[in-house]
């Protein structure tokens, strides 16, 4: 059906062109006593100009439709990496938790909150804080660029209270809308 619109498209801008085309050299040719501007010579140029509008704007529409692809393909796209990111994610949360898990401490809140360690260690620490700077740029580069998408970890946000069950399940249901709406978007060619 869209292609259909485009071949119709083109062939309106294609015959209005040509036909503005003939029409002004038709008004072009009078001659230089003629140039009073009477009723026929009026309608020439009436006629000229709205020739030229209608093969202009089919041009115009499809100037606006290569737009809206462009614009959906792009969506399309940054859907799909904020997906391949979010799944980067779960799997540092769950390397990060396997670390902690290793060292003897138990990650309560992963991505932010209050997480005590009975035997502190500066590497754990980091990587923990180096998890939460990630999530929150994350979910603040997604809100910027596809204001549009929702998912239960932007709404709950990053720094969070959530604990580790909570914020791993989230990630994955996030990870799984993220695709599935790049593959909505890629599809139907319109943005969210």
């Amino acid at each position: 059906m869209r292609a259909l619109k485009v071949v119709l498209a083109v062939l309106v801008a294609i015959i209005g062109t040509l036909a503005s085309i003939a029409t002004c050299l038709m008004w072009l040719d009078i001659k230089p006593k003629d140039l009073r501007m009477t009723g026929p010579h009026w309608l020439w140029l009436v006629a000229a100009v709205a020739f030229f509008v209608a093969g202009v704007s089919p041009s115009v529409y499809l100037l606006h439709l290569a737009s809206k692809q462009k614009s959906a393909a792009g969506q399309g796209a940054m859907l799909s990496h904020f997906a391949t990111q979010a799944k980067d994610l779960i799997r540092l949360l769950e390397g990060l938790w396997h670390r902690w898990n290793a060292a003897g401490e138990v990650l309560t809140h992963p991505a932010g909150g209050k997480s005590k360690m009975e035997n502190w260690s500066a590497d754990l620490a980091y990587e923990r804080r180096d998890f939460i700077v990630l999530y929150s740029n994350h979910l603040m580069w997604l809100r910027t660029e596809v204001p549009a998408f929702s998912s239960a970890a932007v709404q709950r946000g990053c720094p969070s209270d959530g604990e580790y069950s909570d914020v791993l399940a989230d990630l994955r249901e996030h990870a799984q809308l993220l695709e599935r709406a790049a593959g909505i978007v890629w599809k139907s060619g319109r943005k969210l």
